[in-house]
């Protein structure tokens, strides 16, 4: 082990290191302050917000962090919202279009009411072939009468 007197070499934090080099916060990539903007400046809130939206949670403000967002993770930013809002609008597009129909059921102890016979004839059509011969139709009778 080291004695009390060894030299100690002290490090710097590596957030102490990366402040000093402008990175992005969102995407962490090395970017040009000049191409940047400060996601916590007054005119740059509603980039704030968008990127709370999307990553769900707070973004700290703190010294030892990057307060930069690249114009790509801007960009990356406004499609996620432009393609949120345009699925939000389909669905409730979707969803006035869709027709349901409601199934009511009927309790035992409710009588219900038949119409009598119903008007609708229906034709057999399972008639086998010997069946079809014997029936002949009925002749369908004129009346005509003569003044």
């Amino acid at each position: 082990m080291a004695s009390k007197g060894t030299p100690k070499k002290l490090y710097k934090k590596r957030s102490e290191l990366t402040v000093s080099i402008s990175r992005c916060r969102l995407c962490n990539c090395v970017c040009d302050p000049q191409h940047s903007k400060n996601l916590f400046g007054k005119q740059n809130q509603p980039v704030l917000c968008n990127a709370k939206f999307i990553y769900g949670g707070k973004l700290p403000q703190d010294i030892n962090l990057p307060h930069l967002v690249c114009a790509p993770c801007e960009r990356r930013l406004n499609n996620a919202i432009q393609l949120k809002n345009t699925i939000s609008e389909t669905q409730r597009v979707l969803q006035e279009t869709i027709c349901t129909k409601r199934c009511v059921e009927i309790l035992p102890s409710v009588s219900r009411q038949f119409a009598g016979t119903s008007c609708r004839r229906s034709i057999d059509f399972n008639i086998s072939g010997s069946q079809s011969e014997s029936v002949s139709p009925t002749p369908l009778a004129l009346h005509v009468s003569i003044f």
